[in-house]
């Protein structure tokens, strides 16, 4: 399965943006980029202590927003070799036809721990880029979504006809397009948390306002003003 890195480690001197899709840069990469200039204005002088001791946090983006494919990853504070701090992510992609399950249906914990364990090992002083792509490519996949009844299309779903008939595959079809069209412009972020900080998960539809990244950080999250 594709997989790619984001953001900045301290085995470079600057931007990473290796192996990771098109479509997962275009909504990821503006978002995460506005979210830390928010977080820096709210937090101000309190900025940085929060970003050097926030958890890692895992995600799941659905289709609608990465160009259609599902895509599966976590980010954690990181920094550049020459100092300057910045989120570094890791994704994997789903191929086309296929589909990374969201979290209330599989939150893969097993993966999620390996995958934090690499990015954690990024933080090593003296580890190189190239040891740290090899490690990358070694990462398992994470787990696919089996259902009995898979998109086919954006629009429609195929099951296969087994002993309890066309009827049941039928019902398992349409089930299918309802699960995929009610995630597709969704995304849902969780943490384990940490020292001083508890787990959380947010749901989203699209990706979050970006003044809720001060909040990923230093754990203050705020409940949102009543509409008139």
């Amino acid at each position: 399965m594709r997989r790619g890195l984001f953001g900045k480690l301290q085995a470079k001197r600057d931007f990473v943006s290796q192996g990771a899709a098109r479509g997962f840069l275009s909504a990821f990469e503006p978002w995460i980029q506005s979210g830390v200039a928010s977080s820096r204005a709210q937090l101000g002088g309190d900025w940085q202590a929060a970003y050097l001791t926030a958890p890692i946090w895992r995600f799941w983006l659905g289709p609608q927003l990465c160009g259609g494919v599902t895509t599966l990853g976590a980010f954690m504070p990181s920094v550049d070799g020459v100092g300057r701090y910045f989120p570094l992510s890791v994704a994997f992609f789903a191929e086309a036809g296929e589909a990374l399950p969201p979290p209330e249906a599989d939150p893969q914990d097993l993966w999620f721990a390996t995958l934090e364990d690499f990015l954690l090992s990024t933080l090593e002083q003296g580890v190189a880029f190239e040891s740290v792509l090899e490690s990358l490519e070694t990462l398992p996949a994470p787990a696919l979504e089996q259902p009995q009844a898979r998109l086919v299309t954006p629009r429609a779903a195929a099951a296969r006809v087994g002993e309890a008939g066309f009827g049941e595959a039928c019902r398992s079809a349409r089930e299918a397009l309802a699960r995929a069209r009610t995630v597709a412009d969704q995304s849902f972020w969780w943490t384990q948390g940490g020292e001083g900080f508890e787990p959380y998960a947010l749901a989203s539809t699209g990706m979050p306002d970006p003044a809720i990244f001060s909040a990923m950080i230093s754990g203050r999250f705020a409940p949102a003003a009543s509409e008139p």
